[in-house]
């Protein structure tokens, strides 16, 4: 899905955070996706796995699962 979205990983990556936690993510946390895009897309040699990584990664924070 995010593939489709958006040319531009950085944007992806802002597309995925909105969809997921509700916010755009922090400068930190956009250069630590990139990277997590990066090293797993070298890995798999998949860059639809590399991406999907990344959204399972989302789901896993605790921000996703709990409610303030």
């Amino acid at each position: 899905i995010l593939t489709h979205c958006a040319s531009d990983p950085d944007e992806r990556i802002r597309i995925a955070w909105r969809r997921a936690l509700n916010r755009p993510p922090l400068e930190t946390e956009l250069k630590e996706a990139v990277e997590l895009i990066n090293a797993t897309d070298k890995e798999l040699k998949s860059e639809g796995k590399a991406w999907a990584s990344l959204c399972q990664a989302l789901l896993a924070t605790s921000e996703f699962r709990y409610i303030d």
